[in-house]
C-alpha cells in the first residue's frame, strides 16, 4: 500500500512539474514582443522616385530588443519564378543592437527606388508585363532571449493606386 502511495505522489509531482512548464511557456508567449507589419504607404507617380513606407508595430507586452530591419524592391516578369532577396540573409542572433521597439510603438522603414518612374515602366506595370515588389524582414529578440523573424512583401497594383499583399513572405514567429 505504501508503494502505491509513493507512486501516486511521484505521479502527482510529475504532473505539477508539467503544468508549471506549460504555464511558464504560455506566460512567455503572452508577455513577449510581437513585431508585425501593419501598414504601408507609397507614392507611385510617373516622373518621381517610387517611395514606399513600411510600418512595423510591436503589439506585444514587452520591448523587441536588437531590432534590425532591411527592405528591398525588385521588378520582375510575371512568368519568372521569384522570391524576395535582401542584401543580407536574416540573422536571428548576433551583431550589435540596432534599436529597441517598446510595446505599442511603431517603426517606419522607407524603401526608395532611386530612379524616377518612367512612363514606359508604368505602362509595363499597368499592362502586367512586370510586377514591382517591395519586401523586407525584421529580426529581433524578445526579453526571454528568443530570436524572432518577421517578413513582409507587397506588390504595386497595375493602376499605381497602391499596393497589395504578396501571396507569401508575410509572416512572423
Amino acid at each position: 500500500m505504501a508503494t502505491v502511495g509513493l507512486g501516486v505522489s511521484a505521479y502527482a509531482i510529475y504532473l505539477s512539474k508539467v503544468a508549471i512548464e506549460i504555464n511558464t511557456e504560455t506566460t512567455k508567449r503572452d508577455q513577449r514582443a510581437w513585431v508585425g507589419y501593419h501598414k504601408d504607404i507609397g507614392r507611385f507617380a510617373v516622373g518621381f522616385p517610387m517611395t514606399h513606407e513600411f510600418g512595423l508595430m510591436n503589439t506585444g507586452k514587452t520591448p523587441a530588443l536588437h531590432l534590425r530591419v532591411e527592405v528591398n524592391s525588385e521588378a520582375v516578369r510575371p512568368d519568372k519564378m521569384w522570391g524576395p532577396t535582401c542584401t543580407s540573409e536574416p540573422q536571428l542572433r548576433g551583431g550589435p543592437s540596432i534599436s529597441t521597439l517598446p510595446p505599442g510603438a511603431e517603426k517606419s522603414v522607407v524603401s526608395t527606388y532611386p530612379l524616377p518612374l518612367e512612363a514606359i515602366a508604368a505602362k509595363a506595370i499597368a499592362d502586367e508585363q512586370i510586377i514591382f515588389y517591395m519586401f523586407g524582414f525584421a529580426t529581433y529578440d524578445d526579453i526571454f532571449g528568443q530570436p524572432h523573424l518577421t517578413t513582409f512583401c507587397v506588390f504595386l497594383k497595375p493602376d499605381l493606386s497602391g499596393t497589395g499583399d504578396c501571396p507569401s513572405y508575410n509572416d512572423s514567429n
